[in-house]
Parts: C-alpha cells; sequence; structure tokens
C-alpha cells in the first residue's frame, strides 16, 4: 500500500486528583474548548467532549503519528497548565495520575456522543467511581480498586 491510513477512536476518561470539584461551571466549556484546540495542536480530532466538576470524558480521532500515551501525558499537562493559569482559585489544580481510555467502533459513536453530552443525566443516578466499574465491566476489565482510586 503506498499511503498509511489510521482511523483510531478512542474514549478518554480522566479525573481530578482526588475527584475534587475543581471544574465549574465558570471554567468548564472554556476548559472543553481548550481540549478541542490541544488536540489539534497534537494533529488529534475531538469528536465530543463533556464531562462534571470532577472528571472529563473525550471522544477522539488519535493521530498515527503520536501514541496513546503521549496524547494523555500532553494533554493532561496542557490542561493543567492553563486551568492553574485562571487565577489563585486554581492554582492547586491536578488530573489523577491515571486514566482510563477505550477503543471505540465509529458504529458506537452516536451513543458514545449522547452519553458524553448528558452526563448531568446519567450522574443524578451514579456517581464517578460506579461509572468507571460500568465502563471496566463493559470492556470485561478487572481492576484491583486499591490502585484505581488516588
Amino acid at each position: 500500500m503506498g499511503q498509511s491510513f489510521s482511523y483510531i477512536l478512542l474514549h478518554l476518561v480522566i479525573s481530578t486528583r482526588e475527584r475534587t470539584k475543581a471544574i465549574d461551571d465558570s471554567i468548564k466549556l472554556k476548559l472543553y474548548k481548550y481540549f478541542v484546540e490541544a488536540s489539534a495542536c497534537l494533529n488529534c480530532q475531538i469528536l465530543e467532549v463533556g464531562g462534571m466538576e470532577d472528571h472529563v470524558h473525550v471522544m477522539l480521532l488519535l493521530d498515527r503519528g503520536i501514541t496513546m500515551t503521549q496524547y494523555i501525558n500532553e494533554i493532561k499537562s496542557v490542561t493543567t497548565r492553563w486551568i492553574k493559569s485562571l487565577g489563585e482559585r486554581y492554582s492547586n489544580f491536578a488530573w489523577q495520575h491515571g486514566y482510563g481510555v477505550f477503543s471505540v467502533s465509529q458504529f458506537n459513536t452516536p451513543g458514545l456522543r449522547a452519553y458524553i453530552r448528558n452526563q448531568r443525566e446519567y450522574h443524578r443516578h451514579m456517581d464517578f467511581k460506579e461509572e468507571m466499574r460500568n465502563i471496566y465491566r463493559a470492556y470485561d476489565l478487572a481492576i484491583d480498586e486499591r490502585y484505581v482510586w488516588d
């Protein structure tokens, strides 16, 4: 094949450290826009972004020139710096060390988009930990909860 192609669709979930409710309404939409802009600088395309005060869900197309780990490390780093630049109120902001990242079939994108857009509704019935347990179960991932929630 003379040309290289890739279509790597991912669902990324990152939480604030200790799930502090640091992503308030005053910065939420600006933060989501910053995710889109920062991802574009990495040649990655965000298809949907949303979340709650203590975590963010991102559906993205990962560029073939960057590894998943490189993308996650960079996006967490630049968004942390950006949030901290917003003032003293955010000076202690940090993301959790870990993350969840899951492959997504392009045929499942409408459902995932709706899920990300409707986070507030989903979280009326479950907290972040239960949400992540459900995702882990859906992917048949065994987790050791002693190490998942820092």
